[in-house]
């Protein structure tokens, strides 16, 4: 009896065990090499050799004033990741930000992904980008492309915003959509579903 009970006890030891360890595994940091704003000296640099190739080497600002490469935000793929690319001034760009703001967190707890919006804006229009985070409520992350360089690495240029693109596990692009008409969203993650069934 003793040993049949040690039987049927010793695989919930072992679950408990996974979940404990599970549990201790550290979460990545996309921002665990930033720098603050003020320490970066770099300037527009048109000659400047960008790697082509996902995640690229290209200089981000977060909303909290500091500086990070896009291979760093973006070393890690463990689920699709949605990168919208936006500007303050574009009026379809705010409401595809608006309607994911409003179903991001319900679509997150059903379909693991990562959404993150860059603003591609000029820098005139800097603070323009927090005081819209802010007004809207974004529940994503934010960077400003502080030296418009993606416009070199991704398709087209980036002519015509808004526009998505999801990445997959092997960084490339899975999929792509420009400019937004209203339901675009529930397109958008249709196709973030199909792709996490490779993940």
């Amino acid at each position: 009896m003793a040993l049949r009970l040690l039987g049927l006890l010793f695989p919930l030891f072992l679950l408990s065990g996974c979940n404990a360890t599970k549990k201790n595994v550290s979460k990545f940091d996309p921002l665990e090499n930033a720098i603050p704003l003020s320490e970066f000296k770099e300037e527009r640099n048109p000659s400047r050799k960008i790697n082509k190739t996902f995640p690229h080497d290209i200089r981000l600002i977060t909303m909290n004033e500091q500086v990070a490469l896009s291979n760093d935000v973006f070393k890690e793929v463990n689920e699709p990741l949605v990168i919208s690319f936006w500007l303050t001034t574009c009026g379809p760009c705010k409401m595809e930000l608006r309607e994911m703001t409003a179903n991001y967190p319900a679509w997150k707890e059903e379909t693991d992904f990562r959404f993150v919006a860059i603003s591609t804006d000029f820098p005139k229009n800097k603070h323009r980008i927090k005081e819209i985070v802010e007004k809207e409520g974004y529940n994503f992350e934010v960077y400003w492309d502080v030296f418009k360089e993606y416009m070199w690495v991704m398709p087209g240029g980036l002519n015509g915003l808004p526009q998505i693109f999801i990445i997959g596990k092997d960084g490339e692009i899975k999929w792509h959509k420009r400019k937004f008409r209203p339901g675009d969203t529930e397109k958008l993650y249709a196709a973030v579903k199909e792709a996490a069934k490779e993940f």
